[in-house]
Formats: structure tokens, C-alpha cells, sequence
């Protein structure tokens, strides 16, 4: 199995590792690298939920259990540094 590290968590990384698992959830080992500490989350929706109108829980787009059932690697709070596409390292810092 191949591996896939996705940088960023947002609504478009998410998208297209929904998409990866729609062709074939075995395809890929899916690691997400993303700076924010939370989970991913609608950022569209994200002015209703910082005038109080909405709970954060309320936008977020995929759970724990997500990447759980779906055997992914969700590194929040870790910045990509560095990728040496050579030797297919990738070099992490934690926020």
C-alpha cells in the first residue's frame, strides 16, 4: 500500500481523502498533517459559531471515529517543515 500525506486540513484536504476512500479505502496508507489543533471543520460556518449562534461541534466535517474506521493519521497541531520527495521523507514540527 502506497502512502499519501495530505498538508492541511481543510475543507478541500478533506474532500479529496473522501474522494481516495470512494475509489478504494485499501489504495492508500492516509496520513493528514494539518497546523490547527481541532478537528476539521466548516470554515464557512465558522462566523455563526464566533457570534454564538452555532457550537463549534455544530461544523466540524469529520470525527475521530472518521479516521479511526478509516485507519488514517491525523497529526493536528503539526506543521510540515520540509519534504524530500526523493527519499519520501517528510520532516514534521509540532506547534
Amino acid at each position: 500500500m502506497k502512502n499519501l500525506v495530505i498538508v492541511g486540513s481543510g475543507m478541500s484536504a478533506m474532500k479529496v481523502v473522501d474522494e481516495v476512500l470512494k475509489i478504494d479505502p485499501l489504495m492508500y496508507h492516509i496520513t493528514i498533517v494539518g497546523a490547527e489543533t481541532v478537528l476539521p471543520y466548516n470554515r464557512i460556518m465558522l462566523s455563526p459559531v464566533l457570534a454564538g449562534e452555532k457550537e463549534f461541534d455544530d461544523i466540524k466535517t469529520h470525527d475521530d471515529n472518521y479516521f479511526a474506521q478509516n485507519n488514517i493519521v491525523f497529526k493536528p497541531g503539526c506543521e510540515v517543515t520540509m519534504v524530500d520527495r526523493r527519499s519520501k521523507f517528510k520532516f514534521f514540527k509540532d506547534l
